[in-house]
């Protein structure tokens, strides 16, 4: 049986060089044209099965929200293959995405950016369904969109309100309903919690839990906060500079984390440290530019542990043993 999402040395490059003439520098006594491209994704792989939660973790700005909006092509691919149910999308266009939408629904990190603000919530919540969804009245349509927003936590008079009558946590509410609308097979959630108050997010993560429960459909949730993976997912990607650099069961990564970057992140969240066994271990410096991508390892520039295989070799992710994959040649020389 094929995965429900499977994602092949994905790649995402983005052109952001200034105009012509800027372009244009002096190297070596010549006029050379130069561009300007960020690597944001480098050979990303991963899959999701049915009824699976992963998450993916690593500082911000090392590629995960791009991961993400470039498997449901709000960006095109620069590289890699993207499946899901088996069918490779990886070149479908937007009419062709149309049906994809329906298997695949996002709950966005903003939720004052991602709701229409000329839209009442209960078209917020029905246009899915009346888009992409099977032929439907008027009436059947209102009554889905009112079950959903009880289902959410939120009342029959919330379904003629405009967005800016609502707070953060309500908004992220309507987002959920919305992304639901469709019965999506994959929800993927990027940082749908960050933008809220501590004391929302616990009741919007207990919330989506229980709605994965009810409805059975899977998620890539995207965090920075390994608190929350901990306790959410059965999976774990940890990215660095955009690439995956260690993959495994989720206990299994927090007791015995063996990539160097996975453990310093580890050590960096006290709230999840000091429950843990493991060595601790510190990095320094900043991490580099994706506008030029060291040669060798990604982390390399930053690792205690580096030598000179590091610097030369760019180390890919393999299987060690079961169910792991780490992408370190420290590991190899173990």
């Amino acid at each position: 049986m094929s995965h429900l999402l499977e994602v092949c040395e994905l790649e995402q490059r983005f052109d952001v060089s200034p105009g012509f003439f800027d372009r244009l520098k002096i190297q070596d006594g010549r006029l050379r044209y130069k561009k300007s491209i960020v690597h944001a994704v480098n050979g990303v792989s991963f899959h999701i099965d049915r009824g699976e939660v992963l998450g993916l973790v690593g500082e911000s700005g090392c590629g995960k929200s791009t991961v993400a909006k470039t498997i449901i092509k709000l960006y095109d691919p620069s590289g890699g293959r993207i499946k899901v149910n088996g069918k490779d999308i990886t070149a479908y266009n937007y009419q062709k995405m149309v049906p994809v939408r329906k298997t695949i629904q996002v709950i966005f990190q903003d939720p004052y950016a991602s709701l229409n603000p000329r839209l009442k919530v209960m078209d917020i919540i029905t246009e899915p369904m009346a888009f992409i969804g099977a032929p439907i009245s008027k009436t059947e349509l209102r009554e889905k969109g009112m079950a959903l927003l009880k289902r959410v936590g939120l009342g029959e008079e919330h379904a003629s309100r405009y967005p800016h009558q609502f707070s953060g946590g309500q908004r992220q509410r309507i987002g959920i309903a919305r992304a639901l609308s469709v019965e999506p097979e994959l929800v993927i959630a990027d940082e749908p919690v960050s933008a809220l108050d501590v004391s929302i997010q616990a009741q919007i993560l207990n919330l989506m839990m229980d709605l994965k429960d009810e409805f059975g459909f899977s998620y890539l949730f995207i965090t920075h906060d390994l608190s929350v993976v901990r306790h959410i997912s059965d999976r774990i990607g940890v990215m660095y500079l955009g690439f995956l650099v260690e993959t495994g069961p989720t206990e299994d990564i927090f007791l015995r984390p063996k990539h160097p970057y996975t453990r310093a992140l580890l050590s960096a969240a006290p709230s999840v440290y000091e429950k843990l066994h493991i060595d601790p271990l510190a990095i320094t410096g900043e991490v580099p530019t994706a506008l030029e991508i060291p040669a060798g390892c990604s982390f390399q520039s930053r690792c205690p542990f580096a030598f000179d295989r590091c610097l030369q070799e760019r180390p890919r992710l393999v299987s060690r043993e079961p169910g792991r994959l780490e992408a370190c040649h420290l590991l190899d020389a173990q």
